[in-house]
């Protein structure tokens, strides 16, 4: 509820991975897949299937919410924004002369002020090989291990043997892209992502909070546009998420959602109750606290209350792992 999970069952999921679908996804095509996936949670397969980033335009996620049998039917499917920006812009003012004149006129003085602020001071490095994974991955883990989302709720890069096999691929295709911006030779903030078909997918960004008031995150990705603008790439993926950069940096949103298809059993409808239950409770809670003009001061202390916890030496159970995360922006 809000940041605080309540119960936390073993449950076996067929999961659909961000744009799964291939090949010609037909009204026909994808009602037949649903079908298919219902089928297969009757025979016990699975306790729900669970799609991610799912466009709340395609006929797939009509399909998935019309269906299933009531019981079965996710009634509470989480939206949330996906940004991209669109025809990659050859150089730095051909994006400025992109944007609206007010956040033309912000990003500009906000890239002055930061060269005239640390006026050689300022390095930018790309890191793409296997060779360079080792200092990369220092300097990164460095950043992100000060940032709020890592120390609150234990999200964003982290150094883990998933996360490091991961890359290590990536830069054997040469897909792999790790931009790191230093201020007085200390690491600032960075950029991980991929690129592939002609696409720049930014995996995970952190900057340090220390340098926050001179917006080195947005610095550092005006600066990748700049260094790029040889390359053959299309458009950046942004990721979901509605934060005011990616509203400042995209020119594309699309709405998606996490939706899920409960197996027509017991446990199946009961996850599907509190699944239900749970964001209802915590929409009606954060509508209380907005009316008696609480809500900032409740989420600062779930904030403080948690990451209080998070400092706490806790067991280690099994291989888990709180900061391996699965990207869905």
């Amino acid at each position: 509820m809000g940041c605080f999970p309540l119960w936390e069952p073993e449950v076996n999921v067929l999961e659909f991975v961000s744009c799964g679908l291939r090949g010609n996804a037909s009204e026909e095509n994808c009602a037949a897949l649903v079908r298919q996936v219902m089928w297969s949670l009757d025979e016990g397969d699975a306790d729900m299937a669970f799609w991610r980033e799912l466009d709340v335009q395609s006929p797939l996620y009509t399909y998935a919410l019309q269906l299933p049998h009531f019981a079965s039917r996710d009634h509470f499917p989480r939206l949330d924004g996906h940004w991209w920006l669109r025809n990659f812009p050859k150089g730095l003012d051909v994006f400025f002369m992109s944007r609206s004149r007010s956040q033309r006129s912000k990003l500009r003085r906000k890239y002055k002020n930061f060269l005239a602020r640390f006026a050689g001071k300022i390095q930018v490095r790309c890191f793409h090989s296997l060779a360079d994974l080792e200092p990369a991955i220092v300097d990164m883990e460095e950043i992100s291990s000060k940032t709020g989302k890592r120390q609150v709720f234990g999200f964003g890069f982290c150094d883990t043997p998933q996360i490091r096999e991961e890359m290590a691929v990536a830069a054997e295709k040469d897909w792999l892209r790790i931009y790191i911006l230093y201020l007085e030779e200390k690491p600032a903030a960075f950029w991980r992502g991929t690129v592939y078909d002609r696409c720049l997918q930014g995996d995970h960004v952190g900057y340090d909070p220390a340098w926050s008031k001179f917006s080195p995150g947005i610095f550092l990705f005006l600066s990748i546009l700049d260094g790029l603008r040889e390359e053959d790439i299309k458009s950046v993926d942004l990721g979901c998420g509605d934060a005011q950069f990616k509203r400042c940096l995209g020119d594309l949103r699309r709405v998606e959602s996490c939706l899920h298809i409960y197996a027509p059993t017991l446990r199946g409808i009961l996850l599907n109750l509190l699944n239900t239950a749970i964001p209802c409770a915590t929409d009606c809670a954060k509508f209380l606290l907005q009316r008696v003009h609480c809500l900032e001061w409740a989420r600062r202390a779930s904030r403080n209350h948690l990451a209080r916890q998070h400092r706490e030496p806790r067991p280690i159970v099994g291989n888990s792992n709180s900061c391996d995360e699965v990207r869905t922006g």
